[in-house]
């Protein structure tokens, strides 16, 4: 079984959604890879929860990336399923 992440946006309606920008990679900014090796960049509304796979790039995330950030903040809840 693949290890997955759950993240729920847990900041306050007034807040807008989060675009996790540092989770994965993108052709369009000079991250060119195969199809096989695309990121998992993701936009997530307040009350919303979303699943991404534990690459090392999501993981780094959480570690010290825009996950972290938001984590810190409170805006952002993170559990492995």
């Amino acid at each position: 079984m693949v290890q997955k992440v759950q993240i729920t946006h847990t900041g306050a309606t007034a807040v807008e959604g989060l675009y996790l920008s540092d989770v994965g990679r993108r052709n369009s900014l000079g991250g060119g890879v195969s199809i096989y090796g695309l990121g998992q960049d993701q936009y997530i509304n307040p009350s919303e929860t979303i699943t991404l796979v534990a690459t090392s790039q999501v993981l780094l995330s959480i570690d010290r990336g825009m996950i972290k950030t938001f984590v810190d903040e409170g805006s952002l809840t993170v559990t492995f399923i």
